[in-house]
């Protein structure tokens, strides 16, 4: 993704960019990781990594359904 936003985002918005990844990446991140233990508690571990499979497939899925982000090739 790093390669992505350098080539594709003009360098004077580029630290805003780069920003707001981060705080997806290091605020939400540590969140899940705290809120993993208590809802498996709840719903069981396997349950809950089922969840997580079925989450990441969707996210990949709909990111996937844009065909600007299918037909975006390497230069």
């Amino acid at each position: 993704m790093t390669t992505v936003i350098q080539r594709e985002i003009p360098a004077e918005i580029r630290g805003r960019v780069s920003a707001f990844n981060s705080l997806g990446a290091f605020a939400l991140g540590p969140l899940g990781l705290a809120l993993a233990g208590p809802v498996s508690d709840i719903v069981g571990a396997g349950r809950l990594l089922g969840l997580g499979v079925l989450w990441q497939l969707t996210a990949v899925g709909v990111v996937l359904a844009f065909p600007s982000v299918r037909r975006h090739g390497a230069r």
